[in-house]
């Protein structure tokens, strides 16, 4: 397998990821995934390529304090990074061998500045604390005869755990440049700083990381057992803990005193330094390459598959959404029609027709033409038109108001029930996602996933999204109204003329009060028959019509907003485009994990 077909490869698979070809057509995606990382892993891909031509890096990294410079010195064998300057070395420092001493700044923009090793230092030292300074510095390369460092860079970073935050990310990005990594930890502190994460980003990288317990001559305490209480602690992340005094070890190398360089500790680090590194450079350097490679890859893999579950969670939200909108929809006109029935048959004019029989109850033998005109007055003004229309508009209003309450009332059990689906698709997602890294680490196969929160991320832009429509749901929930639905579909003066016959037939009837009453329920039962067949139908017409645009209208806005404009057949593509990418991903890094068994060449 070579080494260079095997970027090539890489970078062709990263390039051609459904997710930014999906974004290249023009579409946004319909959950915000991979948006800056496709990016980072092309220039990643980039950094890998050039560790190809450039000799194995060898970084340097721990806390303030925690004695790196002196180790550098010692591994270089002579003075060559300041122990005394707090925070001199604010930017990434290449320590390389060169026929000479010299040294260059490295700007941003290209440009250099040149100078010997002293004068270089001197210039970080006058720019101590100054963050514009350093923001403008890509790296500082110094170079000395040391021949120990032919074949070997060291690389010094600044010391993570600083006043500045700026360090910490100078030194975090710089992690993928880094073929080995040599963590110093300072003795004196253990366990009062979090350095889990950091050391955990590394891994994820698939970089070798050999961790050194520092300053070990200041500590009470059996330096085996520090070690070993190290190691147990960041067993997942490394096998190998080495615990020194590197200014002892300095001070036993200058004065030739073996005896204290061994109590140091430091022959233990230097010799799995040369045996297993130094000797081995080449091995070390491609071997570093490799396992960088497959650790993106396995990066691009997660990442995709967690768009993937994303996506199908995306999908089944909106099935589920489409169902219960469905489900209420039908409870709400069910509700609303039998209400409206109800109306129809038992309340509509019961209170007028009661009045009326009160006024025929407390007719006398002797009553004359004016109470019978009163109750002839009475039921003409009953079955107007004005009043009838008043009536049938009063009870479309109150059907809007019971369309409204409802339907705010079952779209909170909708959001409410998918909110909770949601939070427990993100705890799934998340735990799937630090499962996945566990198991890689734990089987020796690092991946890098800069923290299984991103998956956190993906669908959380999810959730965004349906917070956006939440927010939009709530006022136009609460303008649901039927409007002037009744108006449209009245016929009040059928009504009124049907009626009025029968009424002025009653009123000119002189019989007893029993008949009277009579036909006075015919009357009333004529025109609740005439609002049930005429009237009623076109109301329930008009309330299906009005319910069914309103869920259909709160499910196109649902699908618009948390599918970000994408319909179900571009995320239903999009979903396929990804499981083919993700199987394709897979064969790639089984492809290497075979190779590897038979050698990189």
């Amino acid at each position: 397998m070579n080494i260079h077909s095997l970027l090539d490869e890489g970078s062709a698979l990263i390039r051609k990821s459904p997710i930014s070809m999906h974004k290249e057509s023009g579409k946004a995606l319909p959950v915000q995934a991979l948006n800056a990382e496709l990016g980072e892993f092309n220039e990643d891909l980039a950094v890998i390529a050039r560790k190809l031509i450039n000799p194995l890096k060898l970084v340097v990294m721990g806390e303030v304090k925690a004695g790196k410079s002196t180790l550098i010195n010692t591994l270089a064998g002579t003075a060559v990074s300041p122990v005394k300057v707090e925070e001199a070395t604010a930017s990434i420092i290449v320590i390389q061998h060169s026929d000479r001493s010299e040294g260059v700044i490295v700007w941003q923009d290209g440009t250099c500045k040149e100078g010997t090793p002293s004068e270089i230092y001197t210039i970080l030292e006058e720019h101590h604390g100054d963050l514009d300074f350093f923001s403008q510095c890509q790296y500082i390369r110094l170079s000395f005869p040391l021949p120990k460092l032919q074949r070997l860079h060291i690389v010094d970073t600044p010391g993570l755990g600083t006043i500045t935050d700026q360090n910490n990310e100078v030194t975090l990005r710089y992690m993928q440049e880094a073929d080995v990594i040599l963590w110093v930890l300072n003795g004196n502190h253990m366990g009062q700083a979090d350095i889990e994460e950091s050391i955990a980003s590394a891994a994820r990288m698939g970089k070798p990381i050999l961790v050194v317990v520092n300053r070990i001559d200041e500590v009470d305490g059996d330096p085996e057992s520090i070690r070993q209480y190290v190691l147990d602690q960041l067993s997942i992340y490394t096998d190998q803990v080495f615990a020194v005094s590197a200014y002892e070890a300095f001070e036993a190398m200058r004065r030739g005193d073996e005896a204290r360089l061994s109590r140091s500790g430091y022959p233990d680090l230097l010799e799995h330094l040369e045996r297993k590194i130094e000797e081995k450079a080449d091995i070390v350097h491609l071997d570093s390459i490799y396992s960088s490679i497959e650790a993106l890859l396995r990066k691009n893999l997660f990442f995709h598959e967690s768009c993937a579950r994303s996506l199908q969670f995306l999908k089944s939200q909106t099935r589920d959404y489409e169902r219960d909108l469905d489900y209420h929809n039908g409870r709400i006109k069910q509700e609303l029609e039998d209400r409206l029935r109800q109306w129809g048959e038992v309340d509509f004019l019961r209170k007028e027709k009661q009045e009326i029989i009160h006024m025929i109850e407390n007719l006398k033998i002797f009553s004359g033409k004016q109470e019978k005109d009163e109750i002839d007055q009475k039921l003409r003004r009953n079955f107007s038109e004005e009043k009838i229309s008043l009536e049938l508009n009063k009870i479309t209003r109150e059907l809007g108001e019971q369309m409204r309450d409802a339907w705010m009332h079952s779209l909170k059990q909708i959001q409410d029930k998918q909110s909770l689906q949601l939070q427990s698709f993100i705890r799934n997602e998340q735990v799937q996602l630090d499962v996945s890294l566990l198991d890689s680490l734990s089987t020796g196969q690092e991946m890098a996933v800069d923290g299984a929160k991103k998956g956190a991320v993906i669908a959380g832009a999810w959730g965004t999204a349906a917070a956006a429509y939440t927010a939009w749901l709530g006022p136009y929930a609460s303008s649901i109204t039927l409007g002037a639905a009744a108006g449209a579909i009245l016929p009040p003066l059928l009504i009124a003329g049907a009626v009025t016959g029968a009424v002025a037939k009653l009123v000119s009837f002189r019989q007893q009060k029993n008949r009277f009453k009579n036909d006075l329920d015919v009357a009333f039962t004529q025109a609740k028959q005439e609002i049930m067949h005429r009237v009623i139908p076109g109301l329930i017409s008009s309330l299906r019509k009005h319910n069914d645009k309103y869920a259909e209208q709160m499910y196109t806005k649902y699908v618009e907003l948390t599918s970000n404009g994408n319909s179900p057949l571009d995320i239903e593509r999009l979903e396929q485009s990804i499981n083919r990418y993700i199987e394709e991903n897979k064969m790639m890094l089984n492809q290497m994990v075979a190779g590897a068994g038979n050698g990189v060449s």
